[in-house]
């Protein structure tokens, strides 16, 4: 996703995607992801152990996951930052819009991250991993923890929730097979 010149009028998923800054992570944050999926569906070297059609409807719900799961942290994250990027004069994709919205924004990614992962049925540890992801996001960026300024805590938590985490909810969302 590049920058718009003045005359394209961008759609309402571009808007969203916008919103939830798929520029900042989609193309560094999700091939790894799928190459850890994709080489768990595929096993050890012989004929693939996942069925063609079950694969790509897990391919399809961890998508759908990863990406509200996502930008539900984005989201928080530019929420929680709204008042100290204004006082640093600092740009922040929320600031032009309004609370509900923003509430919308956020309760849209949830539900999407969350509907993805009971589509896929990780069972019982995934939805642990999947509770500990949505926690340490919002641990790291909201009151009262807002880890995000606390030194190495904070990139500990970041490392955790955005690398960790997610290759483990991969892989558990591959283990269904």
């Amino acid at each position: 996703m590049g920058p718009m010149s003045d005359r394209q009028t961008p759609s309402r998923l571009g808007l969203v995607a916008r919103r939830v800054r798929t520029q900042q992570w989609w193309n560094h944050k999700v091939p790894p992801l799928l190459l850890v999926a994709y080489l768990l569906l595929l096993g050890s070297g012989g004929p693939p152990v996942t069925p063609a059609g079950h694969a790509l409807f897990l391919l399809a719900g961890l998508g759908a996951a990863i990406v509200g799961v996502a930008s539900a942290g984005h989201i928080m994250n530019d929420w929680a930052d709204l008042g100290a990027d204004a006082k640093a004069g600092k740009a922040n994709v929320l600031s032009q819009v309004s609370r509900p919205v923003r509430a919308t924004l956020l309760l849209g990614a949830v539900f999407l991250g969350a509907g993805a992962w009971m589509v896929i049925d990780p069972g019982v540890g995934g939805w642990v991993v999947f509770a500990l992801e949505l926690g340490l996001l919002t641990a790291y960026s909201a009151p009262p923890f807002r880890l995000k300024g606390r030194g190495l805590l904070g990139v500990a938590a970041d490392a955790t929730y955005a690398s960790a985490l997610p290759i483990a909810l991969t892989a558990l969302a591959m283990a269904t097979v």
